[in-house]
């Protein structure tokens, strides 16, 4: 696990206390500070893997695939309890790939995820097959603990926090 400093897309907004990406995550961190639990915000990155779209050869195997390092950066860090807690308000399918990548990278972590609501998936093969599956029912299903929250960011689970 390595902390470095963020770069590129995704900068982080100046919103009241602090900077945030959203304004649910400084929802959360309010609630977080007001609560009286200690966190940090951002505090280090994972590395992941994901299959690259390039052919690549390999000189000494012959191995024609390649995987492309990337890193994850969870939201809040609860101290003391090694909770790990990332706020979703929008669970996309590269951000489903991700969590999956990472849970199984490192099963040690205590990811958890608090969603802002309980909203639908939107993928092309959803809106095709008119299936609709909530972001807890996939949750559920990886595996991943979670909690709806709310837009004002403050239902987070008290055994999450203690």
């Amino acid at each position: 696990m390595t902390t470095k400093k963020r770069r590129g897309k995704g900068r982080k907004k100046r919103s009241g206390k602090g900077r945030f990406r959203s304004i649910f995550e400084r929802k959360i961190a309010d609630t977080l500070r007001n609560k009286g639990v200690a966190y940090d915000y951002e505090r280090e990155r994972f590395a992941w893997f994901s299959p690259s779209n390039l052919t690549l050869l390999c000189p000494s195997c012959g191995e024609i695939s390649g995987m492309v390092k990337r890193h994850y950066t969870p939201d809040f860090f609860i101290r003391g309890t090694g909770v790990v807690i990332e706020a979703k308000g929008r669970l996309t399918a590269a951000d489903r790939k991700k969590l999956v990548a990472v849970r199984d990278r490192y099963p040690d972590l205590d990811l958890r995820l608090l969603f802002q609501d309980d909203g639908f998936l939107t993928t092309a093969a959803n809106r095709v097959a008119k299936s609709r599956v909530r972001n807890s029912e996939w949750a559920e299903g990886v595996g991943i603990p979670h909690a709806i929250c709310g837009r004002d960011g403050r239902n987070i689970p008290e055994a999450w926090i203690k």
